[in-house]
């Protein structure tokens, strides 16, 4: 297993990994560290306000 700093990826990098996942070739894992509430909430559809993004916590 790696760790990769998403800011170190290119799109193409991005690209590539969204490949390997869908061909089931690779697993990938987010891993967000802040002192802001997470995960932030975000619009789904245009009929719908807000609901918070699905995701397990990591703890």
């Amino acid at each position: 297993m790696r760790r990769y700093d998403v800011g170190d990826l290119t799109d193409d990098d991005l690209r590539r990994l969204r490949l390997l996942v869908r061909m089931k070739r690779a697993e990938a894992h987010i891993i967000v560290k802040t002192d802001y509430p997470w995960p932030s909430t975000i619009r789904t559809s245009a009929r719908q306000w807000q609901e918070p993004a699905p995701g397990n916590a990591i703890n």
